[in-house]
């Protein structure tokens, strides 16, 4: 299978080498993964060049109209993303292991919505898995059933369409060394103009 998703795990990893996860903001719990898992016909060496690149979200993010970098790389690495549709979100990397993956928490300016976790795995010379999860972050003060109806709208199957467009992205710019058009592999309702 070349891609799938799933919701509620993370992708395997090895804690000891992404470090204990980051603290959770006071006043909110975490929500349930959403994971996207793609096989890419790539090295892990040459798929991490690229992810490890500074500004790298305009080669290869369908939807990213920018991506300017405050500081770079590894913890502490600070980027800031504007999507086609005008919404900006800044993401602050709290764990970097060099070659296998990073974590990261993301959100509007001044707010954490989200942690993100990116994860590759080499099979081999010419072949390798990059896992993306995404793991909400909710707001305990809210009742169960708001929780939910935040989470499905914003994270739920909306997640899961962005996250399968992004490491679309990854594997189309990685294997053909070209740069991804806007939307190439369909509108986003959130992200796309």
């Amino acid at each position: 299978m070349k891609g799938y998703w799933r919701k509620g795990r993370l992708p395997d990893m090895n804690e000891e080498t992404l470090g204990a996860a980051a603290p959770i903001p006071e006043g909110f719990e975490l929500g349930p993964a959403t994971t996207v898992r793609r096989e890419i016909d790539a090295s892990a060496v040459k798929v991490w060049e690229l992810i490890s690149t500074p500004g790298h979200l305009t080669r290869c993010h369908p939807f990213c109209a920018s991506n300017d970098v405050e500081r770079w790389p590894g913890v502490g690495a600070i980027d800031r993303i504007v999507y086609f549709s005008g919404l900006e979100l800044h993401r602050e990397f709290t764990h970097w292991d060099e070659g296998l993956g990073f974590q990261l928490e993301i959100g509007p300016p001044g707010s954490r919505t989200a942690r993100v976790v990116w994860v590759l795995k080499g099979l081999g010379d010419d072949r390798c898995v990059l896992s993306i999860s995404v793991i909400p972050y909710l707001n305990s003060g809210m009742s169960e059933a708001k929780q939910r109806a935040y989470e499905r709208l914003v994270f739920g199957q909306s997640i899961e369409r962005y996250l399968q467009s992004v490491v679309q992205g990854i594997e189309y710019c990685v294997t053909t060394g070209e740069k991804v058009q806007a939307n190439q592999f369909g509108k986003h309702p959130i992200y796309s103009k």
